[in-house]
């Protein structure tokens, strides 16, 4: 058979087959006319009534024009996309992604994800597209990639879909040739090209967009699984000159709590972000025990006694605490130290950094180690300061302030007694002079605390929900702490969060404060101070106390 016969044979087939059944196409047009172009053939619109395709073997045959309705629809449709326009019309557009995990469920709805470039009218517009489910040019209970242009008639043209897989790295591409008036349509997976079509003489590109697109998905879990799709490392020239333009976000439907964003190169699509209870995650977090968590540094575990917790990578969890294997290991009570003639290695460079149960202050590296009741604790002492309270205990508190009955306390205003703290007469308070911490305190093996967010004058106070202690053999800050690292002075504050490396921040009323979520909590007191304490207190009148012991009241702690 020959090209014009084959592609009016499939043509009238398309046609046949989308009457009855009508499945989808990228590009918000119903697919009453799909023209599935053989690879390596050109498409030439002529005008806006007559679309020719030349074929490889220099053969033509022109398209009619849809036979019926080209009346956009909107059974989902354009979930949520970003969009910019330009005066002078987009010459290149490409971004990379990764294909996501399938659906948890499937039904028969189809996914659509893609880069595009369409006219003022809307009526031509070309896009490489990732879809998941069947479209007008195929495809399955699987992914696949394929090149598509909609003409001004409505006729959808596509090349031939190939199929590929969760993690698969894809790159769409669409670029202008001036001198030919040629457009190019490629999709590479992995590095290779796989999919392309060439359209001449259309319309001018001005506006770009990274979209998601979706038919038939009527609940949550017919998303794909992950909750995220990036598109990353976008590049963009108008009328052949680099540019960055600003996106703007349009949200078709947020039954799934979908939205569309972009942060520099980078633009992101979510669809049925975590949940954990009634809390909503940051997207890629976890859920455990209801707390949302960092997933990329963090394990959800179930101890020996039955409890859930969260514990760095690798650790493992024991009678509710954290305890890394290579030095320690799990026994009533809780973790011990390994002995010496354990067959278990010492650490390596590569190993995770020390916990309480390590027996060898060595093993905080340029950082000092602190002998507290909770086990030995490495922290910076321009940060932290070991203190011993006025019974002979040792713990870690905040620099610029000192122990007493196991709580940390600001002595501008309290002064410590044989029964607990208590407020300073009002002659005697002084102005706090402001504490700067910048760098991680310690490592210690409980449990983090969930992510919480916590107004102070209207500043957003936020823990991050990214896990905040570093795989690596060191604790990180602003870079990974070694013998030639200067640590910050104790009075310059942080310049941002960003330099807290791998911990979390805290926008303190000291300063910007980098500290362990295992080891420490951010937050603020009764007067609204936002302040750090050591985990087992809770902030006070600009103190921490142990709750255990101390009330909290307008006037300061009073012994319960």
């Amino acid at each position: 058979m020959n090209s014009k016969l084959s592609i009016f044979f499939l043509l009238a087939l398309s046609i046949s087959l989308t009457l009855s059944q009508r499945p989808p196409t990228p590009g918000r047009q119903k697919s009453e006319c799909i023209i599935r172009v053989p690879s390596n053939a050109s498409i030439t619109q002529a005008d806006s009534n007559t679309t020719t395709i030349t074929f490889v073997n220099g053969t033509s045959y022109t398209v009619p024009s849809c036979p019926t309705s080209s009346k956009r629809f909107y059974d989902n449709g354009w979930i949520a996309s970003v969009w910019a326009s330009s005066t002078n019309q987009w010459t290149y557009v490409s971004a990379s992604w990764t294909v996501p995990p399938a659906p948890a469920k499937y039904t028969g709805q189809t996914i659509f994800f893609f880069p595009g470039t369409e006219d003022d009218g809307g009526k031509a517009i070309l896009q490489p597209v990732l879809q998941y489910g069947v479209s007008g040019g195929g495809g399955g209970e699987y992914w696949s990639v394929g090149s598509w242009y909609v003409d001004t008639t409505a006729n959808n043209y596509v090349s031939p879909l190939h199929k590929v897989n969760p993690g698969d790295k894809i790159l769409g591409t669409i670029s202008f040739n001036q001198v030919n008036k040629e457009w190019t349509v490629t999709c590479y997976v992995n590095s290779v090209s796989v999919a392309t079509i060439s359209v001449f003489n259309i319309a001018p590109q001005n506006h770009a967009m990274m979209a998601m697109e979706v038919y038939a998905v009527e609940s949550c879990n017919k998303y794909p699984a992950n909750n995220l799709l990036q598109f990353q490392d976008i590049k963009m020239k108008s009328n052949f000159v680099d540019s960055s333009p600003s996106w703007s976000p349009v949200i078709f439907e947020n039954n799934c709590r979908n939205d569309a964003y972009c942060s520099g190169p980078t633009c992101s699509i979510t669809y049925n972000p975590q949940t954990c209870g009634t809390t909503a995650c940051n997207v890629g977090d976890g859920c455990c025990d209801g707390k949302c968590f960092g997933t990329s540094l963090y394990d959800c575990v179930v101890d020996t006694s039955g409890s859930t917790l969260l514990c760095p990578k690798g650790f493992a969890g024991c009678y509710k605490e954290c305890y890394d294997p290579k030095v320690a290991r799990c026994d009533f009570g809780g973790p011990k130290p390994l002995t010496s003639t354990s067959s278990v290695a010492a650490p390596s460079a590569t190993s995770p950094p020390p916990t309480a149960a390590s027996t060898v202050c060595g093993q905080c590296g340029t950082l000092s180690c602190c002998a507290t009741q909770g086990g030995l604790q490495c922290y910076s002492p321009n940060t932290y300061i070991c203190s011993t309270d006025n019974n002979g205990a040792k713990l870690l508190c905040p620099l610029g302030t000192e122990s007493c009955n196991k709580a940390c306390f600001d002595p501008t205003i309290y002064s410590c007694t044989p029964t607990g703290i208590v407020v300073k007469p009002k002659d005697s308070v002084q102005s706090s002079t402001p504490r700067s911490t910048t760098t991680v305190a310690s490592l210690t093996t409980k449990a983090p605390t969930s992510s919480s967010s916590t107004t102070a004058k209207s500043t957003t106070v936020k823990s991050t929900s990214s896990p905040a202690i570093s795989t690596s053999s060191t604790i990180k800050t602003s870079s990974t702490l070694k013998s030639s690292t200067v640590l910050p002075s104790s009075s310059t504050p942080a310049a941002t969060c960003a330099s807290c490396g791998a911990a979390a921040c805290c926008y303190s009323a000291t300063g910007t404060q980098c500290y362990s979520p295992q080891t420490y909590i951010c937050g603020p007191d009764n007067k609204g101070k936002v302040i750090l304490c050591p985990k087992s207190t809770t902030p006070c009148n600009g103190g921490c106390i142990e709750t255990a012991r101390y009330q909290c009241t307008a006037n300061g702690p009073v012994p319960k």
